[in-house]
């Protein structure tokens, strides 16, 4: 009954298998693949930063672990104008099928798609927009730390 509640949540019960580790790698690379649509999409009116980088967390249960990926974008023209391209951001999201997953807030959104999340946000004066995108989270058991210590992924562009 357990392990069925899981598995609908998008919690797998045993990663030991390759299944397991493929649904980890799957996941990785839907992160990755909508972190890098949203940068291209937001690219005519943001700057995306150079960088960005992701790789395996804990979720907040023990031997949980999700994929998550930092991304953020320059606005370094005052606080007016990173709400502007705080607005514009969020509405890169809504149109690519995001839903605010809480009641938004001036400077932070939690957004959801499919099992992603996204948590996008301004702190004034910063010069810069924060954006984490996060895939569910798999149990992994004994395996946790093979995924916690792999290296983060540093991706350009």
């Amino acid at each position: 009954m357990i392990v069925a509640a899981l598995t609908l949540a998008g919690c797998g019960s045993d990663l030991h298998d390759s299944k397991g580790f493929k649904r980890l790698d799957r996941s990785r690379d839907e992160v990755i693949g909508a972190a890098k649509k949203i940068r291209s999409d937001s690219r005519a009116q943001t700057q995306p930063s150079e960088n960005y980088y992701g790789s395996y967390r804990p979720c907040t249960k023990k031997g949980v672990v999700h994929y998550n990926l930092e991304t953020d974008w320059i606005a370094p023209k005052g606080d007016k104008d990173d709400l502007r391209t705080f607005d514009y951001i969020a509405n890169i999201l809504r149109g690519e099928g995001w839903t605010d997953h809480e009641t938004p807030s001036r400077g932070r959104r939690l957004m959801k798609r499919g099992s992603l999340e996204i948590l996008i946000y301004v702190k004034p004066g910063a010069s810069w927009i924060t954006g984490y995108i996060s895939s569910a989270c798999y149990s992994v058991t004994d395996t946790a730390g093979e995924f916690l210590n792999r290296k983060t992924d540093y991706l350009h562009g």
